[in-house]
C-alpha cells in the first residue's frame, strides 16, 4: 500500500486509464475519517469546479473504504481522497485494475 499525508482541508487525485476489461477495486484506510469519489473526466472538472460531484462510487467520511466496480465509460477514472478533517490525514490506499 502507498502511504500520502493530505493536508486539513485538501484532497488527493490519482488518475488511471480505465482498463479493458472496466473492473476496478480500491482500498483506502485513513488515520481519520476521509471521504472518496470515482470519477470520470467530466466528473473531475465539475469537482474542481465546486458543483455537485457526480460520482460512479466512493464513501462518505469513512476510516476504511474497500469497493469493486465496473466502470460503464472509458478513457479515465479518478479516485479523490479528501481530507474535510482540521489537521493532516494519513491515506495507505491500494488500486487494483
Amino acid at each position: 500500500m502507498a502511504i500520502r499525508t493530505i493536508s486539513e482541508g485538501n484532497h488527493l487525485r490519482l488518475t488511471f486509464s480505465v482498463p479493458k476489461r472496466h473492473r476496478i477495486q480500491f482500498n483506502v484506510d485513513a488515520d481519520y475519517p476521509v471521504t472518496t469519489y470515482i470519477l470520470d473526466d467530466d466528473g473531475l472538472g465539475e469537482f474542481h469546479a465546486g458543483y455537485e460531484i457526480p460520482s460512479y462510487g466512493g464513501f462518505v467520511n469513512r476510516k476504511h473504504h474497500k469497493q469493486d466496480l465496473y466502470l460503464l465509460f472509458s478513457g479515465h477514472w479518478h479516485l479523490i481522497i479528501m481530507n474535510k478533517e482540521p489537521h493532516p490525514v494519513k491515506a495507505n490506499f491500494e488500486v487494483y485494475l
